[in-house]
């Protein structure tokens, strides 16, 4: 084929991925749906368009590298915050479900399908993987408690590189004869260590260079997201040369020790990053679902058909309950984990490698295994994407989604809330410092203007019960509360209103306002649907409290000495002339006014000593017999 014909071909392939890529954010269902859709219609199944032939020699390296990018983007997801949120059962899952899995889906395979033994294991440890590029989609368009998203997350991420490193343990031992346990074990230890040891030596690398730059400060968070992407191709090749398919470990590696450094300018790795395996997932699975073949559905037929039935209402089942036994995990969740477990990219990919090796000897079993790993792989992600959220409806574990506009003390305030009560939060902020506070804290944040429609979109907007404009501008909170009841459907939104005198360019919006200082928050009800403050409580049970009276040099608002507090302190209360009250936000403070302060205790003590050093009047710092009982 010519190089034109060639660069036609990638440019619809290209088109077809971003095409099918927005067609799931807008329509609220798992995006590789339509990636596989995309890749069958221009496969030889449908217009004929794409097929493996047309890469040639190219297709493995194509392959190889959009693998090892989409693993050292799943590796930097696996914070300790991460770890630590997940139930205990997760490791389980991730080593006893990983086994159990193996087996299953390769005695399934022997019996149904009468294959060899070799290649019947080598089609289960394919099929281990379940894959943070079919994870994170599902997850996105179903809100589950955090509990469960972090168990399916790091199983995803756990199990892609078990599946990479397993599967050509397996084929390795297979093509020098019969499997033999013994090397079986060796082979899958040496790709391991080998891929760690890269792996390690690639992310200290990158991290002196990344920590100790020494190029134009202007373009160094450039710089640094490029050579972030960079780290993660070096690695895997490096990684390759030395043992074939030790790269995913490498990558992993990197990735994992990378997501748990502290980077600078990680709002714009994490964003370059972001976007850049969006597009590489998107490219590959169209490639890959291309390559069903006709010929291979019809070989298959039927008996992968019950396979893939098999391994997803079977084997998943008694892996998730057998690894799970005696764990703090419902029957549901349960049940609902082993609904939630699609085949991705890493199955399909390594598939396809390590069948263009065999292709030549022994075309036959090449087809067997690309054929049976990409049905499979279909069947779960049409079965589970199309109706995880309806199983997740059916067992009550869906849990309310809150997106917060404005990373500030109040956004990160509310958002603590949210949390703690296991809704699904999001924050939208412009400013990176802001942005970066809150990610650090362990939010899901998104960067961009949350009056523009395409961010609140990237924040799934569409899919929240409730949106809260929480700037410090009114101006602002007003085009983002009009933007949202005009765009999405959302239950209730709920503007913060800064100075009381802007609360009439509101009356034509449905929104609740929320004036004030901080603790006014806990008596509307429905920010917490409870009706009576817990999240108070605890705060004032666990922090501290107290007071200082002001002589200030110029004019404050409450509002602006509120936003000037530390972290986890609010102004709560102003005492004037022997009256005390909850302050207006855009109140002036007069000299001589007493303010409160409530929170942590550390928090208040330092907001005390801010307050009390713009005056001259003594301070009341916070003590363990000024908490609140």
């Amino acid at each position: 084929m010519a190089a034109a014909d060639i660069l036609v071909l990638i440019a619809v392939v290209m088109t077809l991925a971003v095409t099918a890529e927005m067609l799931g954010d807008r329509l609220g269902v798992p995006n590789f749906l339509f990636f596989i859709a995309a890749g069958l219609a221009v496969g030889p199944v449908g217009l004929g368009l794409v097929h493996h032939d047309v890469f040639g020699d190219s297709l493995a390296i194509v392959v190889g590298l959009g693998v090892a990018i989409i693993i050292f983007h799943s590796g930097s997801g696996i914070t300790r915050e991460t770890v630590r949120r997940a139930p205990n059962a997760t490791a389980r899952l991730a080593t006893v479900g990983v086994l159990v899995t193996f087996l299953g889906a390769a005695a399934v395979t022997y019996f149904v399908m009468d294959l060899p033994p070799g290649i019947a294991l080598l089609i289960g440890a394919l099929l281990v993987a379940t894959g943070t590029t079919v994870i994170e989609p599902l997850l996105a368009a179903v809100a589950v408690d955090e509990r469960l998203s972090y168990t399916l997350e790091i199983e995803a991420t756990v199990t892609e590189v078990t599946a990479g490193i397993l599967s050509v343990a397996v084929f390795k031992a297979v093509t020098v004869g019969e499997p033999d346990h013994a090397r079986l074990v060796f082979l899958f230890g040496w790709v391991l260590v080998v891929g760690v040891v890269v792996g390690a030596v690639g992310g200290a690398i990158a991290w002196i260079f990344l920590t100790k730059p020494r190029h134009a400060a202007r373009r160094a968070p450039k710089h640094a997201a490029q050579f972030y992407l960079a780290t993660a191709v070096t690695t895997f090749a490096v990684a390759e040369s030395i043992e074939q398919e030790a790269g995913v470990a490498a990558v992993a590696t990197a990735g994992i020790l990378l997501g748990n450094a502290d980077l600078p300018y990680q709002e714009h790795i994490s964003e370059f990053k972001s976007e850049f395996t969006t597009f590489i997932i998107a490219f590959v699975f169209v490639v890959l679902s291309s390559f069903v073949e006709p010929e291979s559905l019809s070989t298959i037929g039927i008996e992968g058909l019950v396979v893939g039935l098999a391994v997803i209402l079977v084997v998943r089942p008694l892996a998730v309950f057998l690894s799970t036994a005696r764990s703090s995990l419902t029957t549901e969740e349960k049940l609902f984990l082993s609904a939630a477990s699609p085949r991705g990219i890493i199955p399909a990919g390594v598939a396809t490698l390590l069948a263009l090796s065999i292709q030549d000897s022994t075309p036959g079993t090449a087809a067997t295994i690309t054929g049976t790993v990409l049905l499979v792989i279909i069947v779960s992600a049409v079965i589970e994407g199309l109706f995880a959220d309806r199983i997740a409806d059916r067992f009550d574990l869906t849990v309310d989604t809150s997106v917060i506009v404005g990373g500030g003390r109040m956004g990160v305030s509310l958002a603590d809330q949210y949390i703690e009560r296991g809704d699904r939060t999001v924050i939208v902020e412009t400013d990176r410092d802001t942005l970066e506070r809150a990610r650090s804290a362990g939010f899901t944040v998104y960067h961009g203007d949350g009056a523009d429609e395409s961010v609140l979109r990237d924040a799934h907007v569409e899919d929240a019960t409730r949106v809260v404009a929480a700037t410090h501008d009114d101006e602002t909170n007003r085009e983002i509360a009009a933007l949202v009841r005009s765009a999405f459907d959302v239950d209730t939104v709920l503007v913060r209103l800064n100075r009381r005198e802007n609360e009439a360019m509101f009356a034509d919006l449905d929104v609740e306002l929320l004036t004030g200082s901080q603790i006014e928050l806990w008596a509307v009800d429905h920010l917490t649907n409870e009706s009576a403050p817990d999240w108070l409580v605890a705060l004032t049970r666990t922090g501290g409290v107290g007071s200082v009276s002001v002589d200030l040099d110029t004019d404050w608002t409450v509002s602006e000495l509120d936003q000037s507090l530390p972290d986890h302190s609010f102004l709560v209360s102003l005492t004037r002339d022997g009256e005390t009250r909850i302050p207006d936000g855009g109140e002036r403070v007069e000299d001589g006014d007493r303010l409160t302060l409530l929170g942590r205790s550390e928090a208040v003590e330092d907001g005390i000593a801010r307050l009390g050093a713009m005056g001259d009047e003594s301070v009341d710092a916070p003590s363990s017999d000024d908490q609140v009982d």
